[in-house]
């Protein structure tokens, strides 16, 4: 029997991170400027419904149009909000969060997600385009089941009644604590890593070929040398 029920494929993730004092060169106004132009120009589409999460009048699982995200961060100013997000179901959006914290660490997180059957944006020119106004500390990109997780990797479970439970998790961020000494999550598609991670990384792989983009190493994955 056939299921008339279409498993949706996995979702493109960029993941950029700003931790510890990197997140003192984050300028909030220049940057929403500079992650729209991301879309604009590397996805040529902007996200359908956004969300700002603090005090700017839209009330909880509601969104607002592209217009009025703009005049509200006009008319409020950038410094009340925690994250940003936005999305066009099934096809992409983003999530931002402001100085969370695991454990002791402060980090500010980017989720640029897209569905590649649709789009192809370049990952080292998205990173050139948010680091001046978000001082970026390493970026990874992921492939994410949205029938499990949420982009955030918040894991997801359906009730038998079709209802729908978010668990908020943590473990996939652990390596945060350890970032200032070289911690890295692992080796993905694409990378962006410190010269300290690489270092670390080049232990085990010392064929590892990098280039550098916005003062990082981009490393893509099981790209070696022949030596």
């Amino acid at each position: 029997m056939i299921s008339i029920f279409k498993k949706r494929k996995p979702v493109i993730a960029f993941k950029f991170y700003s931790i510890g004092s990197n997140q003192d060169g984050i300028d909030r106004e220049k940057f929403v400027v500079s992650l729209l132009d991301a879309f604009e120009t590397q996805l040529n589409e902007l996200p359908h419904d956004y969300d700002i999460h603090g005090p700017y009048g839209i009330a909880k699982g509601r969104s607002v149009g592209i217009r009025a995200f703009k005049n509200k961060l006009q008319l409020k100013g950038h410094s009340k909000y925690s994250a940003l997000s936005a999305t066009t179901d099934s096809r992409l959006g983003f999530e931002v969060r402001f100085h969370f914290k695991v454990g002791e660490i402060s980090y500010s997180e980017i989720v640029i997600w897209y569905n590649p059957l649709y789009f192809a944006p370049t990952f080292s020119e998205i990173a050139e385009l948010i680091n001046g106004s978000f001082p970026i500390s390493c970026a990874y990109e992921i492939e994410i089941d949205l029938e499990r997780m949420t982009v955030l990797e918040n894991p997801m479970k359906r009730g038998w009644l079709g209802g729908l439970s978010v668990k908020m998790a943590y473990e996939h961020l652990q390596w945060i604590k350890d970032f200032q000494n070289g911690a890295y999550r692992g080796i993905y598609k694409k990378n962006l890593f410190s010269d300290l991670q690489l270092n670390l990384i080049r232990k085990d792989n010392p064929t590892l070929v990098s280039a550098k983009v916005c003062g990082l190493n981009h490393v893509e994955e099981n790209l070696k040398t022949d030596g």
